[in-house]
């Protein structure tokens, strides 16, 4: 049986901050590429380098989110299953 104090525990585990913070960054990598606005109109290989920029930073917070979600629930129902079964 998991008690709450276990459940707690798990939470505050110093991989788990580790994997929410790169979920995090996948985040805010996501939000700025998606939000990214030029102050500067940029023109020809410029742009392209701009755009190509953009796109990276989504797609490499996009792989972030998705590995770093699935990795923490993974952690944590591995580390549940581990304390419930000891008790």
């Amino acid at each position: 049986m998991l008690t709450a104090r276990d459940a707690i525990g798990l939470l505050f585990d110093r991989e788990v901050a580790k994997l929410a913070a790169i979920v995090a960054t996948g985040w805010w990598m996501i939000w700025t590429g998606v939000g990214s606005t030029n102050w500067i109109e940029f023109s020809g290989v410029v742009r392209g380098l701009d755009d190509l920029l953009t796109v990276l930073a989504v797609l490499v917070g996009a792989i972030l989110v998705f590995g770093g979600t699935l990795a923490l629930l993974v952690k944590l129902v591995y580390d549940a299953v581990i304390l419930a079964n000891a008790n």
